[in-house]
């Protein structure tokens, strides 16, 4: 239907939230009808050369970087798609916000939720099993991942789980140890690319 709000001459079309997507940028919705990329070859030379030096342990960080609109999202996703198709690779994309400035792990955050599911919103019982069965995945599970994870999170837990007395410095150390753990084991020991 229509409506009529007070600053708008006519009436403005309403539109009803039905379901949430896992669509997290702008590319993945209109991604299947992209043109062809014209005039990158040299940027996606560059890439899937520091690709191959990484699939042969010459790890590196490549940034993309440049004014609004001149498609630096668009060449990550092309460079993305031709990597794809080899099924020993995976891809983690993780996002940030400008609302999270002061959460230097907001992307893992939201990433490791989304592997949660609801669970870690249920109650403390369910939050501990989803947090113990994400972590054995990695072959991480310990009192003291389940602690880190759980405070990470903001997930509380029951009272009979060992909350270890760590000085903050030496919890933000372990902390990054295990996210970097549950990044790299969750995928079979096989190259991966976290954009």
């Amino acid at each position: 239907g229509h409506l009529n709000l007070r600053g708008f001459s006519g009436a403005v079309p309403l539109y009803e939230v039905v379901a949430e997507k896992d669509a997290r940028a702008r590319l993945d919705v209109v991604a299947p009808d992209l043109p062809a990329l014209v005039g990158r070859d040299l940027e996606l030379t560059m890439l899937r050369q520091r690709w191959t030096q990484a699939r042969h342990g010459q790890g590196a960080v490549v940034l993309v970087s440049g004014e609004a609109g001149i498609g630096k999202s668009r060449l990550v996703d092309s460079f993305v798609r031709s990597i794809a198709a080899d099924e020993h690779v995976w891809v983690e994309s993780l996002y940030c916000s400008p609302l999270s400035s002061n959460s230097p792990f907001y992307p893992l955050i939201e990433d490791i939720k989304k592997k949660l599911g609801r669970t870690a919103g249920k109650n403390e019982r369910d939050a501990l099993t989803g947090l113990r069965s994400l972590l054995a995945e990695s072959g991480a599970e310990s009192d003291l991942a389940v602690f880190l994870l759980a405070r990470l999170l903001s997930v509380d837990l029951p009272a009979d789980v060992p909350q270890p007395d760590l000085a903050p410095a030496a919890q933000q150390a372990k902390t990054a140890q295990l996210l970097l753990q549950l990044l790299t084991h969750q995928h079979g020991g096989h190259p991966g690319l976290i954009i």
